[in-house]
């Protein structure tokens, strides 16, 4: 696909479709239950998917048609999604169902999600069941203060409901004293501030890959998930909170690449989908971050 803006040659491609992954793109435009009214992020799958044409013109068209699957979801929009307890427990049965239709088709199957708000990964997550959650976010969104689902609090919820979910953090600027208390409270919970991922990658990299050799002892090739909050990244005020001390894109794109090639070369775990959330279209600026987030999404893929 890219990396850097380099596209793969045929060969390179033909071998994937041979290997029989498929990536499975799957819009979650979802603003509701957001905590400020105005939110669009209901608007950005759409978006990132128009700005990624514009990116490599017919060449991501052409090998979009072979590795990507685009897949229709009418249940999970402002319209449709309800979070009461009963209603939140029949909307991850369902998208774990839709999810399951899908895999049976396919050798080896990558889900991406394009969010939204955070909370889509309250469902993500629930429907795939990994074991890690490797999470960039600039918030912990463990909000213990709010006691209804929200984006804000979405990993709380996870924490408390999947008893065997271990969850590392990466790009922490703007967490609260509470949520603090509740991540040193919980050894299930690892975090990384936005600072620690600017001074020192190389040892967030080896601390990542010992807690999947930790897993790796107790469930063999464990399953990894990435969910992917915007305003993790420098400067992007276009998510529902620009953060000054974010991580720089380009510092993010090298660390997943040593990570997947870690992973890969030691064969120690599969990641086996990502999100991107919290895309504000109505603050994107000439669209930049909307830009900047279809190039991620296209980064990814290519790694993958």
């Amino acid at each position: 696909m890219s990396f850097f803006a380099f596209p793969l040659e045929e060969d390179v491609i033909n071998k994937n479709i041979k290997e029989d992954k498929i990536f499975h793109l799957i819009e979650m435009p979802l603003s509701k239950y957001s905590t400020k009214e105005f939110q669009s992020t209901h608007l950005a799958p759409k978006k990132i998917k128009e700005a990624s044409f514009e990116i490599y013109g017919s060449n991501f068209g052409e090998i979009r048609n072979k590795l990507i699957k685009e897949h229709e979801q009418n249940f999970f929009n402002d319209l449709t999604v309800e979070i009461s307890r009963e209603k939140r427990e029949e909307l991850a049965k369902r998208l774990k169902m839709f999810l399951e239709k899908i895999k049976s088709k396919n050798k080896e199957n990558i889900f991406v999600f394009l969010g939204g708000n955070h909370l889509i990964s309250y469902f993500t997550i629930k429907a795939l069941e990994p074991d890690l959650v490797i999470h960039f976010d600039a918030h912990a969104d463990l909000d213990p203060l709010e006691k209804e689902l929200k984006h804000s609090n979405f990993l709380r919820f996870l924490i408390n409901e999947l008893k065997d979910l271990r969850v590392i953090q990466i790009g922490l600027s703007n967490t609260t004293k509470e949520e603090f208390e509740f991540i040193e409270k919980n050894s299930r919970i690892k975090y990384f501030k936005s600072i620690d991922f600017f001074k020192n990658r190389k040892e967030i990299l080896k601390k990542i890959i010992k807690e999947v050799k930790n897993l790796n002892n107790i469930k063999q090739n464990p399953k990894i998930y990435l969910t992917i909050d915007l305003d993790v990244f420098e400067g992007n005020f276009a998510s529902y909170q620009g953060e000054i001390l974010g991580i720089k894109v380009i510092d993010f794109l090298f660390f997943m690449e040593k990570l997947v090639k870690t992973l890969n070369k030691e064969k120690l775990g599969k990641i086996i989908g990502f999100d991107l959330v919290e895309l504000n279209p109505h603050l994107d600026l000439n669209n930049y971050w909307t830009t900047a987030t279809a190039r991620i999404l296209i980064e990814l893929i290519s790694l993958l």
